[in-house]
C-alpha cells in the first residue's frame, strides 16, 4: 500500500479512534469510552460475547443507553473498545530487543490475552475490530525488531503474522476444546477421551492411521497444553531463523521461496477451474 492508497484523515465519518481523541464535552466526563470498555470486559469475561449489550452496559454503569451514544455509536464500537482494551496485556516486556526475543514475548502475551479473555477468539474473526490503537502498537514493536535483519516490508510484516497466526491458531484451539469440555459437563481430558473412544477404537482399528495410532499409545505429553505451545512456537522460530542468511541479514532462499509461491499459485489455479 502506498502513501497514496492510505485513507485520508479527511474522511466524512470520524473513526471511533478519531472521535477519542478529541477534547470532551463537560457531559462525557464521568461516563468515558475507558469506563464503557472496562464494563463490557467484565461482562463478557462472566457471562459471555452475547450478554455485551447497550442496555446491559447501561445498567452495570448505572445510566441510560442514550448516554452509551455519546460515546459510540452502536454495539461494533464497544467491541472494538473491548478488543483494544485488553492489548495492553499483550504490551511487550523489556527484552534485550532481539527479534527472536520480541516475537517469543508477543506470541506467549497473545496466547495469555486469549485464555484470559476467552470471548478474544470469537471478537478476532470480526474484522472491524482487528484494528486497533493498541493492537497496532505491539505489531508495530514487534515489526519494528526486526529492522536490523534486512528484509522488505512484506518479508517482515509475514513474519511478524506468523507468530502471530501460530499463537492466536494454537490458543483459540485450546479454548475451543475447553468450552466443549465445560458445555459437555466433562471435568479432565480423561473424561473427553472416554466419551469419544468408541469413535476412536473404530477409526483406529481401520489400521489406516498406525502413527497417530502410536501416538496414542506412546505420547507424554498429549494433555500439556503449555509444553505443546511452547515447542511449536520455537519449532516456529527456528524456522524464521533458519530463513536468514546471517553473513548479511538477507533472508536465505528467496528464489526457493518464490518459486514454491508460483507452484502454489498454479495448483491454485487449476483447482478453481
Amino acid at each position: 500500500m502506498s502513501r497514496q492508497e492510505i485513507p485520508s484523515r479527511a474522511a466524512p465519518s470520524a473513526s471511533l479512534w478519531e472521535r477519542m481523541a478529541r477534547s470532551p464535552s463537560p457531559h462525557r466526563v464521568q461516563l468515558t469510552p475507558a469506563r464503557i470498555a472496562e464494563a463490557a470486559v467484565s461482562c463478557a469475561d462472566s457471562k459471555g460475547l452475547d450478554a455485551v449489550t447497550i442496555r446491559s452496559l447501561a445498567d452495570d454503569l448505572g445510566t441510560s443507553p442514550m448516554a452509551l451514544y455519546r460515546h459510540v455509536s452502536g454495539k461494533d464500537d464497544i467491541l472494538a473498545l473491548m478488543y483494544d482494551a485488553v492489548q495492553p496485556e499483550l504490551s511487550i516486556a523489556a527484552t534485550t530487543g532481539a527479534w527472536r526475543d520480541v516475537l517469543n514475548e508477543l506470541a506467549w502475551q497473545t496466547r495469555a490475552m486469549l485464555l484470559k479473555h476467552r470471548w478474544v477468539a470469537e471478537l478476532s474473526l470480526r474484522t472491524r475490530t482487528a484494528l486497533t490503537p493498541r493492537r497496532l502498537a505491539a505489531i508495530e514493536q514487534a515489526l519494528l525488531s526486526l529492522g536490523e535483519a534486512g528484509l522488505d516490508p512484506d518479508q517482515t510484516m509475514q513474519v511478524v503474522s506468523t507468530v502471530l497466526s501460530y499463537a492466536t491458531g494454537t490458543a483459540s484451539i485450546e479454548v475451543v476444546q475447553s468450552n466443549l469440555m465445560k458445555q459437555e459437563g466433562w471435568k479432565s481430558m480423561n473424561e473427553l477421551r472416554t466419551a469419544l473412544s468408541s469413535q476412536m477404537a473404530w477409526l483406529l482399528g481401520t489400521g489406516n492411521y498406525p502413527t497417530y495410532e502410536r501416538y496414542i499409545l506412546e505420547g507424554q505429553r498429549k494433555d500439556d497444553a503449555t509444553w505443546r505451545f511452547a515447542f511449536g512456537l520455537e519449532a516456529v522460530l527456528n524456522g524464521i531463523a533458519q530463513t536468514f542468511d546471517h553473513s548479511d541479514g538477507a533472508p536465505a532462499n528467496s528464489k526457493s521461496v518464490a518459486h514454491r509461491t508460483t507452484r502454489a499459485r498454479r495448483r491454485q489455479n487449476r483447482s478453481m477451474t
